[in-house]
């Protein structure tokens, strides 16, 4: 595993980089989501509900979610807390940018 060390004020920081498979990332996109904001088709691990992230954690070694936009502070502290219990280092990434669709013949995802 790739390490990075920085010195702030002298005191030495390590800084793990840990490599994240797309095979091992859960997308999760609450129910409320409208069908045009859904993820592109071709990513893996698509969970809409608490029951879909369960189902991945108990079939595969998941190593990162990446919550919707839309999803509500409650529903992302829940399901993170339970996929802490399945891998502690899960990371949690909660982006503004979510992939989604193309909405055109030519747009690429």
């Amino acid at each position: 595993m790739p390490r990075k060390s920085k010195k702030k004020n002298n005191i030495s920081e390590s800084i793990e980089t840990i490599p994240v498979s797309l095979d091992k990332t859960i997308y999760f996109i609450p129910e409320n989501v409208p069908s045009g904001q859904r993820i592109f088709c071709a990513a893996k691990n698509i969970c809409y509900n608490f029951d879909d992230v369960i189902n991945c954690l108990e079939h595969g070694t998941i190593d990162k979610i990446v919550f919707h936009p839309l999803t509500s502070h409650s529903t992302r502290h829940y399901i993170y807390h339970w996929a802490k219990i399945f891998n502690p280092k899960i990371q949690e990434l909660y982006t503004t940018h979510f992939p989604s669709k193309p909405s055109g013949s030519n747009q690429v995802a």
